[in-house]
């Protein structure tokens, strides 16, 4: 170690422990001996053990040998390269492959995709649900709500390395694989009420106490009827029950550009009384992952095409009939949402294949922006009452993309037939 004094106690501070390549020089070979800049014998790595478990977070059993890599969790792996150096972008990917045990092409110039593609080539044989188990940092001006459920750097990993697997999820490994559109998972999903946010379980956790790991997870975002991002992967979330097995796909990797367009790609109920009327409450939303409760707000997505409803029933069922709101996306045409409203009676037939009937053949969209604004429900058994339901649609702010909201007035009117 050239840069370690004759007289100093500590291997603390040199370079060899902080970069890149040398991590698989110190865990792969048995025998590894340290000198001083003057070829003075330091120790081994078997009787330094200790220190070097506390400058480089590579626990003592993995040093000596009594636990092999095999049997650490990817994210702890992962973790032990978030503080490490290396003079090129990739290297920080390449130097990982004889602690992952994988091979790949090593091409130089793409920056940031040769972690994607280590993460890829791990997934191939593995499938350790740790590898999500990441935290982006808080940079400024850096967008931390919304990502694809890869990382981006081993750096994501620095607060991966007391993950354990949950005990409870020992026997509940769950197969995930690649495709076109990201990873495909047939998993059990929970979601949170207050944020409409569901929750990945990745069936590892953190101890909090001597006895019991908090099995964790990661947020999602629902932007299409079987597709997510992550949400906020600055965090992990807590996952407290077991939810409904369910097939999705999640996107693997979101460019800032694309996590601006969930961001912004929004519709805003901006008036609380819309969504919960004296005479009206909203009763079901699809896609369900798609609404966050707390900012009452439907997310199209990044995709630029989207197609949901909120449907409402009314406060007592013998009274008037429901109504469904049908809400539809298209990146291409100004304004982007379409908004046409619909009679119960009317959405029965229909919502068994509302994806044909309102999807994007459906041409008078391209046209009006409220297709049908107004709609008149009659009493079901007094014909001198009725409630007239009118949906407005409003652009505000100055963003790029604008931030529209909708508005959902229901008043009383005289009977069509009174």
């Amino acid at each position: 170690l050239s840069d370690l004094e004759p007289g100093h106690p500590s291997l603390q501070g040199c370079r060899w422990l902080q970069r890149g390549w040398t991590l698989q020089e110190l865990i792969a070979p048995a025998d590894v001996r340290f000198f001083d800049k003057e070829w003075n014998l330091r120790g081994d790595k078997i009787n330094l053990s200790s220190q070097l478990a506390l400058l480089t977070q590579v626990s003592v059993q993995v040093l000596t040998g009594f636990v092999s890599l095999e049997e650490v969790p990817v994210a702890v792996r992962m973790s032990w390269a978030a503080t490490r150096n290396t003079t090129r972008e990739e290297d920080r990917a390449y130097s990982l492959l004889g602690i992952f045990q994988v091979n790949m092409p090593m091409v130089y110039g793409e920056g940031n995709k040769a972690f994607i593609r280590l993460q890829e080539e791990i997934m191939k044989d593995c499938a350790d649900m740790s590898i999500f188990a990441w935290t982006q940092g808080r940079t400024p001006g850096l967008d931390c709500e919304y990502s694809g459920l890869l990382a981006t750097s081993p750096a994501d990993f620095r607060d991966s390395a007391s993950l354990e697997v949950a005990q409870d999820t020992i026997f509940d490994i769950r197969d995930f694989s690649m495709t076109n559109r990201g990873l495909r998972f047939q998993v059990p999903l929970t979601i949170e009420p207050s944020t409409g946010c569901h929750i990945l379980p990745i069936n590892h956790g953190s101890s909090t106490s001597s006895t019991e790991i908090q099995p964790l997870g990661v947020y999602l975002r629902q932007v299409g009827p079987d597709l997510f991002v992550r949400a906020l992967p600055n965090v992990l979330a807590a996952v407290q029950h077991r939810g409904p097995v369910r097939s999705l796909q999640i996107t693997k990797a979101l460019s800032a550009k694309d996590s601006m367009y969930v961001r912004e790609h929004v519709l805003t109920f901006f008036r609380p009384e819309s969504l919960q009327h004296e005479a009206f409450g909203l009763s079901e939303i699809e896609p369900t992952g798609c609404w966050d409760p707390s900012r009452k707000m439907l997310f199209a997505g990044h995709t630029g095409v989207f197609l949901g409803y909120l449907r409402f029933e009314p406060a007592w069922a013998d009274e008037f009939d429901s109504f469904v709101l049908i809400c539809r996306f298209d990146r291409t045409i100004n304004p982007p949402w379409r908004l046409q409203l619909v009679c119960g009676d009317d959405w029965r037939d229909d919502q068994p294949r509302y994806q044909d009937i309102y999807g994007y053949h459906h041409k008078a969209f391209q046209q009006h922006s409220l297709l049908v604004p107004s709609l008149t429900l009659q009493h079901l058994y007094d014909e001198s009452r009725a409630k007239q339901v009118t949906v407005s649609l409003v652009l505000k702010g100055l963003s790029e993309l604008g931030h529209y909201s909708v508005s959902i007035e229901v008043e009383d009117v005289k009977s069509i037939g009174g």
